[in-house]
């Protein structure tokens, strides 16, 4: 928890200010001064890790496991 703390003190005002970290910053306060579960700070920092990442998914019916040649 410590190390995501220092990494977000280490944003940009422009990253720190978007919802997604102000939503992991209170998460990781919650778990730090209540003593919650320490996953809920985990999901939160993660879904701001991953801000802007946005998710592919295949078509339907089709598997991109083992459909390399196909």
């Amino acid at each position: 928890m410590r190390d995501a703390a220092r990494y977000i003190t280490k944003l940009s005002k422009t990253e720190h200010s978007a919802p997604e970290w102000q939503a992991a910053m209170e998460a990781l306060i919650l778990v730090a001064e209540n003593g919650g579960p320490t996953m809920l700070a985990r999901i939160g920092v993660m879904r701001a890790l991953n801000l802007g990442h946005v998710r592919e998914f295949t078509e339907p019916g089709k598997s991109i496991i083992g459909d390399a040649g196909s």
